[in-house]
């Protein structure tokens, strides 16, 4: 049986036990949140948290088993204490700072990445894309980054200490991971609900936006009217010229494969943005690779969970 280990930092405190920690982790949400419950052994001064542990402490989580490195799978800062039994500590990665600070610098004619940069103070791998012209009046940069995937349709989130603008699935970050999912069952897999679709079965109801230059929008829908809906975003591409680009991105979409979920242990630890191979030794031909689109990790005294929700195929 495998010993769990962890290493948990909450500002002027390390500890190496905890009662139960969960981490929600996605491109799709801005932040990525962790809840800390407190083991009952630390030694703290529980009648006064707010001194004990400040809004604002760095944190730190890494968790794995024993006789293998352990892995970082959050790190922010505390956002709020409750004083629960056992006590909770809410955190938020980096996303957390961006929502302290004010923006009043306008952005004419430069990079998306650059002009973030400069507002930001932090690093950006941001989509490539110039922006004519953005006025900026007493915006967080939370509510800044807000309004750029409002007209641009470019999500942002923090990925290894860098903000990443409108690249999710950026094939040079990404790590690659196998798992076996058919009934000779990897140990690695605790639980999944994968169904294998083919493309023609697949219905989607597709709304393709394309975000001008001079900040007007245009709009096509097709597909399927009872499918489900996706919206797809594009920038400067003229009416004229929406529809067939948006029908070829939209293809990927329908394609022969899995589509649910799965439910890991702690081995190896995966990231969204990650692409996991779903094997299937029974049938070779179902064997796939996937990006991550997002995962909840579960550590405590019942081992480590990871759920799993994987997205779309992964060019090979």
């Amino acid at each position: 049986m495998e010993v769990l280990k962890s290493s948990i930092t909450i500002g002027n405190y390390w500890f190496d036990f905890v009662h139960q920690v969960t981490v929600e982790s996605s491109w799709k949400e801005f932040t990525d949140k962790a809840v800390i419950m407190l083991p009952a052994a630390l030694k703290i001064d529980y009648n006064d948290l707010k001194k004990a542990i400040p809004v604002g402490s760095e944190v730190s989580v890494k968790i794995g088993y024993e006789g293998t490195p352990l892995t970082e799978i959050f790190k922010g800062y505390v956002a709020r204490v409750r004083s629960k039994v056992p006590v909770e500590i809410e955190c938020e990665d980096e996303m957390w700072n961006l929502k302290r600070i004010q923006i009043n610098e306008n952005c004419k004619n430069e990079k998306l990445g650059d002009y973030l940069q400069r507002v930001l103070n932090v690093p950006v791998d941001a989509f490539d894309v110039t922006i004519p012209s953005k006025v900026v009046s007493k915006k967080t940069g939370a509510q800044l980054l807000d309004e750029i995937k409002e007209e641009y349709g470019f999500h942002s989130f923090f990925r290894k200490g860098w903000l990443v603008v409108g690249k999710q699935y950026s094939d040079s970050s990404n790590q690659r991971h196998t798992v076996i999912i058919d009934q000779s069952s990897d140990c690695n897999v605790k639980s999944q609900n994968l169904e294998y679709m083919a493309k023609e079965d697949v219905k989607i109801k597709v709304t393709a936006i394309s975000n001008m230059a001079n900040g007007k929008k245009e709009e096509v829908e097709f597909g399927d009217p009872d499918g489900e809906e996706r919206t797809l975003n594009f920038f400067n591409i003229p009416k004229s010229q929406l529809q067939p680009i948006a029908e070829a991105e939209a293809e990927k979409l329908k394609y022969d494969g899995y589509r649910g979920d799965l439910k890991l242990f702690g081995a190896p630890i995966v990231f969204h943005g990650d692409i996991l191979t779903l094997q299937n030794s029974q049938d070779s031909d179902k064997t796939g690779d996937y990006y991550i689109d997002g995962v909840k990790y579960s550590f405590g005294v019942s081992g480590i969970e990871q759920d799993v929700q994987p997205g779309p195929k992964a060019s090979a």
